[in-house]
C-alpha cells in the first residue's frame, strides 16, 4: 500500500461528503470548532491564505485530510488542522504529517508551524504531547475556556509549536542515528 499527498480542492465533493459524515460523530466534536473545509477557502486575501488544504489519499480513499492557515509576510502557519478519516491508515497519515512538514518548511518557506488542541479532545491532545516530547517542537502556551466544541463543550487548549530551527536539529539527529 502506498499513499499520495494532494490539493484537496482536487477531490472536494467527496472530501466535503466524508467530513460532514465524520462531523456527525460524538467522538469527532472537536473537528470542527470553527468550520469546515470549503472549496473557496483555497483563496487568500491581500498577503494572507485563507487557508491552504490537503488530502493523503490511499488506494484512492481520502484517509486524512489537512488544513492551514498562513501569514505569509511573517511566513507564519497561524493553525492547523489534521484530521484523520480512516483510523487503520493512521501509520500511512503520521508518513504524510512529516512530508508536509517538510513541504511547509523547505518548499514553502514556512519560518513557525503553530497548532491547538482542545484539551477535553483527549485522544488528541495526549497524541500531540506524545509527539511533541518525542520528535520536535514545544508548548507555547495555555489558554481557559477558549474552545466550543460543535455540542456546546467548552475546553481549555494547548498552543504548540515548531520552528524551522527545531524541525531540521530533529531531521538531522534523527537521520545521523
Amino acid at each position: 500500500m502506498s499513499y499520495s499527498i494532494e490539493p484537496a480542492f482536487t477531490v472536494t465533493k467527496e472530501l466535503s461528503r466524508q467530513l460532514i459524515k465524520v462531523s456527525t460523530q460524538a467522538k469527532n466534536q472537536w473537528f470542527f470548532p470553527e468550520g469546515g473545509f470549503s472549496s473557496n477557502s483555497l483563496d487568500h486575501i491581500g498577503d494572507m491564505w485563507v487557508h491552504e488544504n490537503f488530502v493523503v489519499i490511499s488506494d484512492t480513499e481520502i484517509i486524512a485530510y489537512f488544513e492551514g492557515q498562513w501569514a505569509r509576510p511573517l511566513n507564519i502557519l497561524l493553525n492547523f488542522r489534521l484530521i484523520l478519516l480512516d483510523e487503520k491508515k493512521s501509520f500511512f497519515a503520521c508518513k504524510a504529517f512529516f512530508q508536509y512538514l517538510e513541504y511547509l518548511f523547505v518548499s514553502r518557506g514556512c519560518d513557525v508551524f503553530n497548532w491547538s488542541v482542545a484539551t477535553e479532545n483527549r485522544h488528541a491532545y495526549l497524541l500531540y504531547e506524545k509527539f511533541v516530547k518525542k520528535n520536535c517542537g514545544h508548548i507555547v502556551g495555555r489558554r481557559t475556556r477558549s474552545l466550543q466544541s460543535y455540542c456546546g463543550k467548552i475546553s481549555d487548549s494547548v498552543l504548540y509549536e515548531i520552528s524551522k530551527e527545531e524541525y531540521f536539529d530533529w531531521k538531522d539527529s534523527n537521520q545521523r542515528k
